[in-house]
């Protein structure tokens, strides 16, 4: 089994290769679907906006046992930022939304 560094490595080589339209094992695989990831990890969407660290936690859980991915770009949403991020007015589960919405 890899340790943790070696995965880094070898995903990091691979990321690079494909911005250098280098030969590559295969594609890299990154993800921006923290709420799917909360979700495959069976958690709520509304704790995931009102505790950063238990949806960063479960988005890495859902990583891990997906194990294709190479990386992500991001982790759980901080409320008050994304109406800024995503330059709109946004609704959050638990909040404006139901729980698990």
């Amino acid at each position: 089994m890899k340790t943790a560094e070696e995965l880094y490595s070898e995903r990091l080589n691979r990321i690079k290769a494909a911005i250098t339209l280098q030969k590559n094992d295969r594609p890299p695989f990154s993800m921006n679907s923290s709420a799917f990831c909360v979700k495959y990890a069976g958690g709520k969407l509304s704790d995931m906006v009102t505790n950063v660290e238990y949806g960063n936690s479960l988005i890495l859980k859902a990583v891990k046992s997906l194990g294709v991915v190479d990386c992500i770009q991001g982790g759980a949403d901080f409320p008050p930022m994304m109406g800024t991020v995503y330059l709109s007015p946004t609704k959050l589960p638990g909040r404006e939304l139901p729980c698990d919405t």
